[in-house]
């Protein structure tokens, strides 16, 4: 990056933020009556999270928490622009909003805008969040979702009101990701996989699912983003298969440790927003081809081709009268990516798209390396 290239992205940054906070200040408006008066401060999480806070040590300590995703760039330029965004945020000089609330209905010191455009407000001293929900279809889900998952994994959420389109969580004050030991890592694997193995039997001995073709899922993705390259090497992989009808159960839809917080040792899952119908073994997928994606880390991948995770997986697939062939793991992983990529198309609405496709087919071309390279020191 050259000097003019520096001075220009320093430029852009500055007017980031200041479009930054015309956009917030719309947000304050339509929820004032959640938010109390005071001067807010502005920041931005690497995940693309919006985020407006009182300035006081206990809401300043929480959006280094959540700022600081632990997440790994792709490349050097974008650990570079990082850098250069961290510093640029300490020499210039950030816009504040100043609000003033009458008779708030709820304490919020902090807001937060996620990707969908939702809103999250934390009243850090009570240990409550408020969560807004801009979509009436998304937040029926959440709740119809949310009210069957939590006989089987930990939710913080209290209570809903339909009416307001609102639902209200206890604030879990979690260890950030990138703090976890390797054997909290394992332990939360060890916790998620149970609870889904007993989730399964539910949705099994209930009927709560239903069947689709992997061709038609195909089918509409080449609707949707034709000539992709990712697509076409998911298609290449699938075309063969004899097995085309799967059970779909409703899942999580983006289970990754960022979702999962940590506090005493136990395991809470938050948000729900993109629960849906999928492939009943996407969320465990997810959090494997996610860490790998996003974290440069395949060490679950990994362990999935050892087959360390074989004897499990052949019982969830028994559950739906189907069979786990430990020779098919390229193509249980393009089935999951199908969904995958399906449901970022029609859901996420994201700028970034091809980009996110490309990391999604590094990822999936560095597993089918792996697993042709443990075939060959198999063979010697």
């Amino acid at each position: 990056m050259n000097l003019f290239n520096l001075i220009k992205y320093i430029n852009f940054r500055f007017r980031e933020k200041k479009k930054l906070a015309t956009k917030m200040k719309s947000y304050f408006k339509t929820n004032s009556e959640f938010l109390t008066s005071g001067t807010y401060s502005l920041a931005k999480s690497e995940s693309g999270k919006i985020i407006a806070y009182k300035h006081n040590s206990r809401n300043k300590f929480f959006v280094e928490k959540i700022v600081d995703t632990g997440y790994i760039f792709s490349d050097w330029q974008n650990r570079i622009k990082s850098n250069i965004r961290q510093f640029v945020d300490l020499v210039i000089d950030i816009p504040t909003i100043k609000i003033k609330s009458l008779k708030p209905s709820f304490n919020g010191e902090l807001i937060m805008v996620t990707y969908n455009q939702d809103v999250k407000i934390f009243d850090l001293k009570s240990k409550t969040v408020v969560n807004l929900v801009k979509d009436n279809h998304s937040y029926l889900k959440l709740i119809k979702t949310t009210n069957i998952f939590k006989d089987y994994f930990d939710i913080p959420i209290i209570s809903s009101n339909p009416i307001k389109q609102t639902y209200i969580e206890r604030f879990i004050d979690f260890k950030p990701y990138s703090n976890w030991s390797l054997g909290e890592k394992e332990d939360a694997v060890r916790t998620i996989f149970s609870n889904y193995k007993n989730y399964f039997i539910y949705c099994s001995a209930n009927s709560h699912f239903i069947s689709r073709d992997i061709r038609d899922e195909l089918a509409i993705l080449k609707n949707l983003c034709d000539g992709s390259e990712l697509l076409a090497t998911l298609s290449t992989v699938i075309k063969n298969s004899l097995d085309s009808e799967w059970t779909y159960v409703n899942c999580h839809g983006d289970m990754v440790f960022s979702n999962i917080l940590l506090y005493k040792k136990n395991y809470y899952i938050i948000d729900w927003i993109d629960s849906g119908k999928h492939i009943f073994f996407y969320d465990l997928f997810n959090f494997m081809f996610g860490e790998a994606t996003f974290h440069r880390n395949y060490y679950y991948l990994e362990k999935f081709i050892s087959g360390t995770f074989d004897h499990y997986l052949s019982g969830v697939f028994k559950l739906f009268n189907h069979t786990y062939d430990k020779e098919k793991k390229i193509y249980y992983l393009a089935l999951f990516l199908i969904n995958r990529i399906r449901f970022r198309i029609e859901n996420k609405n994201d700028e970034n798209l091809v980009a996110v496709f490309s990391s999604y087919h590094d990822t999936f071309n560095t597993f089918v390396k792996k697993i042709k390279s443990m075939e060959k020191k198999t063979v010697c």
